[in-house]
């Protein structure tokens, strides 16, 4: 069974211990993050060189990408700054949020499901702070604070009374720090209240001694601050949501008017279950500890108040300090994980491994919709009726024909040129031959669309009958988008069941959110610049081998095995060897991509009809023995290699085709982005050298 991901962002000695702990008790994967290099993944590494000996088998990684975020059950910030001498509390506290609100920003990107657990200080804005930047329900966000003040009081009497600290149970609530509220009738021994056990004057020592319990381990310490205790508090807290135990623990929640208390985060009892925070418990209450439940809750919101003040002040003059370096902007590489705008079209659904167009579950279209359904699906938000359908495949099949100069810039260029290079420079051309190429409303952009999405069928087929020297096929009216196709590469009707593996092919490659693409299309777009370059770009994104050009990849490799007997030994040469299996594995699904299934069944048939099974039971073996060798589940282009290949596609087409599909998809982007367009352009972080001085040219070496 696998175990849920725990992420602990910040890998000093609280959350390394943390970690730790989590590890021991065996009850998550764990990923550790920090900023400074090397510290997370050199702590994972030493944690993970200590299984052997502690008898865990969770994973442990350590890296300095908030990425790794990404399916997260549960994310535990520990991030942040100690306060050291010269260091106001205003000062904590500004540097502190400068670290924690784009932590949560970036959790609220990767793991929008993860329940948040906050240890940093001062804890109790720190919760508030997580609340505003991930905008998660406050079930979904708490402060470990009450149960490691709690731990103190406890761990105090059992001291004092000589018993196991276990036997002790102890409430404190409110804020934590000097105001934090601890409960003297709460306290007890083996489920028995302490009653006169502990003269009343050493009781209110040992209170006191609790609200000052940190700062007393500081003293001792010199340099640093608990971790211990802090790091066991969490790990119980992270334990009951993990394992459901419904426990009740004090801890740092969002009150909605209990204990009279509104829009506050403070300490109270809460009810932990796999969901976060289940109910708050209200425990009766003196009138004296309602005053200073009350008293913590203005502290705390004074302390937001004074945050808002320093967030809204403005920025120092040039003399003031550098930022700390746990504020450094965090990077992505990739931008993996960004969130990079909004859109209607698709949902590309990695934990679930689900793939949506306008609301429709890639499931629920395949089999009961056609391409041309879907593609104005994708561009006008709903299925069409039946005399819209007619209408627009109307509209396809008047516009697929090539015009005589479009042919002309095809047969013109050089016939071996990578097809991809040969549809990219046609869809230029396509451009030049509109009149309204840079107009910019949507209607002509939905007109542009039309005429593109009907004619990139047709100039595939035309790039392979020239590069094959046979004379061209003009399309066939009547006949549907992915028949014609198939009409005009190989110049006879397809048969029924190979025309439906296309137009399924077609529908599941039609769209998939922000791909690499379809957000170069959108980039482009944004610059005002005209449709026709948007797709002539998502084009050129769409040639490399890390993204459409996969699928041509992936038939070379079972051209390559040759035979369904020969997968083991290229399985092993390959592991051996340290390269990628092509059609595993996928930046955002976790598991199996959800259009492969679709794939395979659309494949075997095709296989039968052929009588050539050898290209399904190779494709079929290497699934089995690449996840029994490397857990790798396959990706839209594993099955797309046998599935076009059994169309008699040749394999330098692949890539041509992955864009015929992918036109709509494209089309209801940059028209979409048009529609509320921003300029997309994002920082850098610049690592190069500064304050270079000019040596004259003839010194130069």
């Amino acid at each position: 069974m696998s175990l849920p991901r725990v992420t602990v962002i910040g890998a000093g000695q609280v959350g390394a211990t943390t970690a730790h702990l989590l590890a021991l008790k065996g009850l998550a994967d764990i990923t550790l993050i920090d900023v400074v290099d090397g510290l997370a993944k050199g702590k994972a590494l030493d944690m993970f060189e200590s299984a052997p000996v502690e008898g865990f088998s969770v994973s442990i990684r350590g890296t300095t990408d908030l990425a790794a975020l990404a399916g997260s059950r549960l994310a535990i910030i520990t991030a942040g700054l100690a306060r050291k001498p010269g260091m106001s509390r205003d000062d904590l506290l500004l540097a502190n949020a400068n670290i924690v609100g784009p932590i949560a920003e970036r959790i609220a990107q990767l793991a929008p499901e993860a329940v948040v657990i906050v240890v940093t200080n001062p804890l109790d804005m720190m919760v508030a702070l997580a609340i505003e930047k991930t905008k998660f329900p406050r079930e979904r966000v708490m402060g470990m604070a009450g149960v490691l003040d709690s731990a103190r009081l406890r761990a105090f009497v059992a001291e004092r009374l000589q018993v196991a600290p276990r036997s002790v149970e102890a409430m404190v609530l409110g804020s934590h720090g000097d105001l934090m509220v601890p409960l003297p009738h709460s306290i007890q021994v083996d489920h028995q209240p302490i009653d006169s056990r502990l003269p009343e004057a050493e009781l209110a020592a040992m209170l006191e001694r609790t609200k000052n319990g940190g700062a007393e381990i500081v003293n001792l310490l010199k340099q640093g601050s608990a971790f211990y205790a802090p790091a066991s508090s969490a790990v119980l807290m992270a334990q009951a949501i993990l394992n459901d135990t419904h426990e009740v623990l004090p801890a740092c929640a969002l009150l909605h008017g209990e204990y009279g208390l509104r829009d506050v985060c403070i300490g109270v009892p809460v009810q932990l279950g796999a969901h976060g925070i289940e109910r708050v418990v209200e425990l009766p209450l003196s009138e004296a500890e309602h005053a200073a439940l009350a008293a913590s809750a203005r502290q705390v919101s004074e302390g937001m108040q004074a945050l808002a003040a320093l967030q809204a002040k403005p920025a120092a003059p040039a003399a003031a300090p550098a930022p700390a370096p746990t504020a450094a902007p965090i990077i992505a590489k990739g931008l993996e994980g960004v969130v990079a705008g909004e859109t209607a079209i698709s949902d590309v659904d990695g934990q679930r491994c689900q793939l949506v167009y306008r609301g429709y579950n890639i499931d629920e279209l395949i089999g009961k919709t056609t391409y041309e359904e879907v593609s104005y699906l994708l561009l006008f938000g709903a299925l069409p009726t039946r005399s819209q359908l007619a209408d627009w495949t109307k509209q396809l099949d008047s516009s697929r024909a090539l015009e005589p100069q479009v042919l002309a810039c095809l047969q013109s260029l050089p016939y071996r040129a990578d097809p991809m290079g040969l549809l990219r420079t046609a869809v230029s051309f396509l451009g030049l031959d509109d009149p309204e190429a840079d107009a910019e409303s949507a209607e002509v952009m939905q007109r542009q669309a039309v005429r593109t999405i009907a004619k990139m069928s047709s100039l595939v087929a035309a790039i392979a009958r020239i590069r094959s020297g046979a004379p061209l096929v003009p399309p066939k009216s009547g006949l549907a988008h992915a028949a014609n196709f198939l009409y005009m590469l190989h110049g006879e009707e397809p048969s029924e069941p190979q025309a439906r593996a296309l137009d399924a092919y077609f529908i599941l490659l039609a769209d998939h959110s922000y791909n690499a693409s379809t957000f170069a299309a959108r980039v482009i777009v944004s610059t005002r610049a005209d449709y026709y370059s948007a797709v002539a770009g998502a084009i050129g994104a769409l040639k490399g081998s890390l993204h459409g050009a996969a699928n041509r990849k992936a038939m070379e490799m079972l051209l390559e095995i040759g035979g369904a007997d020969q997968v083991e030994t290229y399985v092993h040469k390959t592991l051996a060897d340290h390269k990628r299996f092509m059609g595993f594995g996928h930046r955002v699904y976790k598991g199996e991509d959800p259009r492969a299934k679709h794939l395979k069944a659309f494949t075997r048939p095709l296989g039968q009809a052929a009588n050539e099974l050898k290209w399904y039971e190779i494709s079929e073996r290497l699934q089995e023995a690449v996840f029994k060798a490397k857990g790798l589940y396959i990706n839209v282009d594993f099955y797309s290699a046998s599935l076009l290949h059994y169309l008699g596609i040749p394999t330098e087409l692949f890539t041509t085709m992955f864009a015929v599909a992918r036109s709509a998809g494209w089309s209801a982007h940059i028209i979409e982005q048009a529609a509320d367009n921003r300029l997309i352009r994002p920082l850098a972080a610049y690592i190069g050298p500064r304050d270079l001085k000019v040596t004259p040219l003839a010194q130069r070496k």
